[in-house]
């Protein structure tokens, strides 16, 4: 009997995709570091980060519509976590939280904006709403609108 090799996509840095842990469900995440052998990505809505093998991720734009039925889903906090990947896939340039881990993991604190990971995420349950956050300053408060 031959056995056929599985060919699993290869990731970069930067590419978003979905990772399973066991116990959870396939979870949209985005490639921080990316070896031989793993995979080290940072986590939509909760910000948390972790080692994934190849056979623990999917490429995100194939998989949306099977893995992120929002009309579908009925758990808050994973709607929250789709519309966090969502706005990062349409401006990757301003993916905060992001940007924020890979500058700490990196040891570049020159780069690290000293925020509070996933502080601007926080949704209302009615995720189709835009929530206003705001911001103190020393001097002034601020706020702004995030949809």
């Amino acid at each position: 009997m031959s056995r056929t090799a599985i060919r699993h996509e290869q990731f970069k840095k930067g590419d978003f995709l979905f990772a399973k842990l066991k116990g959870y469900r396939p979870w949209p995440a985005r490639v921080l570091q990316a070896g031989d052998r793993k995979y080290n990505v940072f986590f939509y809505g909760t910000c948390d980060t972790a080692e994934v093998g190849p056979k623990q991720v999917y490429t995100y734009t194939t998989c949306i519509r099977r893995l992120g039925n929002l009309q579908k889903l009925r758990q808050n906090e994973f709607k929250r976590a789709l519309l966090h990947a969502e706005q990062a896939v349409a401006n990757p340039a301003e993916d905060q939280a992001y940007h924020q881990t890979l500058a700490i993991l990196e040891n570049n604190f020159v780069d690290a904006i000293d925020v509070v990971l996933c502080d601007e995420y926080y949704l209302d349950d009615n995720v189709n709403n835009c929530v206003i956050v705001d911001d103190e300053d020393d001097d002034e408060k601020t706020s702004r609108r995030i949809c």
